[in-house]
């Protein structure tokens, strides 16, 4: 049976949860999206934007818990493996983040965010050359890999690699 469509009003959440997130205040997209409708707050889109929120707010335990709870409810969305392995990897369980998306690699290999947080956990676990190829492939599959050379240049994680990776 088809989805129904979402309620004009859960729309509206939806869209204002992800405009709150855009001006920095991930306290309010939380706000709109406990309005949710029960079914709404089950949609994958919802589930994401409460990731980015709780992440943002470094909610991490319920950053951890709505992850995987992505993760199973769509196992072909890579969303669900980048949330969870980015709040082990907050969590001070980088090697846990790790084998995380090296397990998930194998269903999204096209997936250039997933190559870069990969790069990004080895570095910080010591496989800096590993880091280094994984870096190089998120590149490869980046649709703007200048923009993704940019950001690298400031990220804390790929400190370790930084001189091998301009």
């Amino acid at each position: 049976m088809p989805k129904p469509p979402p309620d004009p009003g859960d729309r509206h959440r939806l869209s204002a949860a992800e405009g709150w997130l855009a001006l920095g205040l991930p306290s309010d997209a939380l706000a709109e999206l406990d309005g949710l409708s029960a079914a709404a707050a089950r949609d994958p889109e919802a589930l994401h934007w409460r990731c980015l929120a709780l992440g943002r707010l470094r909610r991490l335990d319920e950053l951890l818990e709505m992850g995987r709870r992505l993760e199973s409810t769509v196992p072909a969305d890579p969303r669900g493996p980048l949330h969870t392995a980015n709040a082990l990897h907050w969590l001070g369980r980088s090697e846990d983040a790790y084998q995380h998306i090296r397990g998930s690699l194998d269903r999204f290999a096209d997936s250039w965010h997933l190559a870069y947080d990969l790069a990004c956990y080895a570095a910080q676990t010591r496989r800096l050359d590993e880091a280094v190829d994984w870096y190089r492939k998120a590149l490869q599959h980046a649709s703007h890999p200048d923009s993704l050379r940019e950001y690298a240049r400031q990220d804390p994680d790929l400190e370790p690699v930084r001189e091998q990776l301009c």
